[in-house]
């Protein structure tokens, strides 16, 4: 079973994050970032 850590931030951090992902996603959209390739990184990372 996967250990969850929850933590609490700021409004303007979160919305710093979700303006990250909206922004990921647009490019995603946009085919400036191939979605498989992006996820093969942020596994990578975990």
């Amino acid at each position: 079973m996967k250990e969850v850590i929850m933590a609490t931030l700021p409004n303007k951090e979160l919305n710093r994050l979700i303006k990250i992902e909206l922004t990921v996603q647009t490019m995603i959209d946009r085919g400036l970032i191939d979605e498989e390739q992006f996820n093969e990184i942020m596994a990578e990372e975990e």
